[in-house]
Formats: structure tokens, sequence, C-alpha cells
């Protein structure tokens, strides 16, 4: 379940999205997959079980005073504080972090702001996470409508050359995994803006 992919011919100024037609920095990265963890026809990767994810280790050009996370996710698990997103650094395990499908709790270079929002209903949601690192503003949109705002971390910067999971919450930098905190269900078209 991996592979490489050399998107070294492409261009841009950060990572601006990974998805199965994804433009990221340039250079070769390899993705790989884990478990039962499964990419269909439609480009959707499911997530089974609490031993799947997928890794980009080290993924180069992440932002780190501005970003936009989104994606699509559909799970129905009640059980899990499902992870959609987790980036770490050798700065801080929870650099940025979208964790707890159930009240998600983003992290950002460590501290984390639960909102209240749930996106875990059996449905696809479209989520998409902003922050600022100026002021620290936090804003999260679901299904298009602002469904919280406020600040986390300001002044803080994401720290470069990190470990990017899909479906597992970091404890170390590519490592560390948790099965409690796997992301059961689908995801995608996952996107990172600067």
């Amino acid at each position: 379940n991996s592979g490489t992919a050399d998107i070294s011919h492409l261009s841009g100024t950060g990572i601006n999205q990974i998805s199965h037609d994804a433009s990221v920095q340039p250079g070769t990265y390899t993705i790989s997959t884990t478990g039962s963890a499964s990419i269909t026809n439609n480009h959707v990767l499911n997530l089974e079980s609490t031993n799947d994810y997928m890794i980009v280790n080290p993924i180069n050009g992440f932002p780190s005073d501005e970003i936009t996370v989104e994606f699509w996710m559909k799970s129905s698990d009640t059980s899990n504080a499902g992870t959609p997103f987790s980036y770490a650094s050798s700065s801080a395990d929870n650099d940025f972090l979208i964790y707890d499908y159930r009240n998600i709790s983003p992290h950002i270079v460590g501290p984390s702001n639960a909102t209240g929002v749930s996106a875990n209903d059996g449905n696809w949601h479209h989520l998409a996470i902003t922050w600022q690192s100026s002021g620290g503003d936090l804003k999260i949109f679901k299904d298009g409508i602002i469904d919280y705002s406020g600040t986390l971390s300001a002044g803080s910067t994401i720290t470069p050359g990190g470990s990017l999971v899909i479906g597992q919450e970091q404890d170390s930098v590519g490592g560390g995994f948790e099965s409690n905190q796997a992301f059961i269900g689908s995801i995608d078209e996952i996107r990172v803006w600067n």
C-alpha cells in the first residue's frame, strides 16, 4: 500500500493541495497507507480499522504562520476521538492537529480549543479549518458555514519539515499512534493552503 509520486515538475510556493490530483510542493514524496486503508475508484481514502492511516514523512513547505486545511469526511464512529489530520514536527507532536470528530479540537503548536463542532453523524461533511498566527484567529467552517470562531496560539509558528498523517494522531514524529484516536470512516479531497 505504498508508492512514490514524483511531483518535481509542479510549481508553487507552498503546499496547496494534497488529494488524488495533488499539486503539492515540488519534489518526490513517498505516500504510504497501512492496514486495511484503501483508496477507492472515486479516490476516497477509506480508513476502516484503528491501524489504518496515510503518511507523508517528511513533507516540505508546510505553512508556518497561516494555514487552511479543508477536506470532505464521513464517519459514524462515536467511540474514538477520530483524528482526520495530524502534522508533527521536531518542535511539537501537535504542531497542527485536527483532533476528535465528536468535538473538533484543533491543536496549534501544542495548545488546543474544544469547539463543539462535530462531524461524525454518518453523513458527508466538508470541513475547513483556518488559522493565522498574527492574532491567533481560528475558524471552523462546516458545510460552508462558520461553525466556530475563536483564537489559539497567537504569535506561534508551525515548524517546517515534519510528518503529515491522515487518520491517526502522532505522539512522536511519524508514530506514537493510539487506537482510541484513530479516524474510522472516509476522507476525500484534502487540501492544505498557506
